[in-house]
């Protein structure tokens, strides 16, 4: 009964024993199904990350395009040795080898992108509070912004990995390349890529997800107030279907003779939070002009 049990559970396990894919991490000399050998990092570079296939056609070389990726960014390949190294996953190396992958870069990268971003925020836009700070700057070196950009200067189709495609690796490849420009060329020409890449971005921003205010009224009131400013004049600027099922109600907030903002909503009332809101944004998102000259001082 014993010797049975055994059998069967022997059956059973080689059942569930997954077979090695033969896609893109498999060496082209593998001759054992059970231990193949894995391919090499040269090897890896012929791979399409995104397919798992090997690229077709002789138009592809992986040298050539780190070196238009370094000229997108302004610099030359000799300029940044560091730069195909920012590109290798952990997961393409060996168990044996420690070295060589990005995850050094990435970090470094990943401190420098977030301290220049919030200190970029500080001094360009200084009537943000701490907490749109902390928002704005997560929202800009998020996973999809970060992904967005890499897809734009053809990062994505250079990352060297051995296991499935996915944007968490895209985006440190991405962190791990602003990490190579700080080793080789210094903090200054790091923050001149993030700046160009990543500050462009606050453009495309929904401010209503990112400045999220709370009760925007009082909030207007008590900074008009603090300003030595005429309080906050809720007026009615436009409205249609009053009675109808969707009306519409435009309502602007005045500070003395100046229209601040504006809302539009489905009821008044809903209308002037809106405009409070409006107001508030404007305020916020105020840019100093010399903010960024003042940072790098």
């Amino acid at each position: 009964m014993a010797s049975s049990c055994r059998t069967l559970v022997s059956r059973f396990v080689h059942i569930l024993r997954p077979y090695p894919s033969r896609r893109y991490w498999l060496s082209a000399t593998a001759t054992s199904d059970d231990v193949p050998p894995l391919k090499t990092i040269q090897e890896l570079k012929e791979i399409d990350p995104k397919t798992g296939e090997k690229r077709i056609g002789n138009n592809f070389v992986y040298e050539m395009e780190l070196s238009a990726l370094a000229n997108r960014l302004g610099f030359t390949a000799s300029q940044l040795p560091s730069l195909q190294q920012a590109l290798i996953d952990k997961s393409a190396m060996s168990s044996k080898e420690e070295e060589g992958h990005n995850s050094r870069l990435e970090s470094v990268g990943k401190e420098v992108l977030t301290t220049f971003v919030r200190g970029y925020l500080s001094n360009v836009y200084p009537n943000l509070e701490c907490t749109h700070i902390k928002d704005i700057t997560k929202y800009l070196t998020d996973e999809p912004a970060l992904v967005k950009i890499a897809d734009y200067i053809g990062i994505s189709n250079l990352v060297v990995i051995r296991e499935g495609y996915n944007e968490s690796k895209v985006s440190k490849c991405l962190k791990a390349v602003f990490g190579a420009v700080h080793a080789d060329i210094g903090e200054q020409a790091a923050h001149s890529v993030i700046e160009q890449l990543i500050i462009p971005q606050l453009k495309d921003a929904d401010l209503k997800d990112l400045i999220v205010i709370n009760d925007p009224m009082r909030t207007l009131h008590n900074m008009l107030y603090t300003q030595k400013r005429p309080k906050p004049v809720p007026r009615m600027i436009k409205e249609t279907g009053r009675l109808s099922h969707f009306p519409t109600f435009v309502v602007g907030i005045y500070s003395g003779k100046v229209l601040i903002g504006e809302g539009v909503g489905s009821s008044i009332n809903r209308a002037k939070v809106e405009a409070a809101a409006t107001a508030l944004r404007h305020h916020y998102m105020k840019e100093i002009k010399g903010g960024k000259k003042r940072q790098k001082e």
